[in-house]
């Protein structure tokens, strides 16, 4: 997992970008929506990191 982490860094901001625009009514529902997003843009950039680890072009990257 160390090895995704700075990758996951680079891309989580894309994955809050989706998030925000995705998720509805993040304004009156912060209590369900910040832990939702938290986790889900924790699970989506490790995930993403891992795969594009996997790339060798992309190990020199992330």
């Amino acid at each position: 997992m160390s090895e995704a982490s700075f990758g996951a860094y680079l891309i989580h901001l894309v994955f809050i970008n989706v998030l925000s625009t995705q998720l509805p009514a993040y304004q009156t529902l912060l209590g369900l929506y910040l832990p939702a997003a938290i986790t889900l843009t924790a699970f989506m950039s490790f995930i993403t990191a891992w795969l594009l680890r996997k790339i060798k072009a992309f190990r020199l990257i992330c």
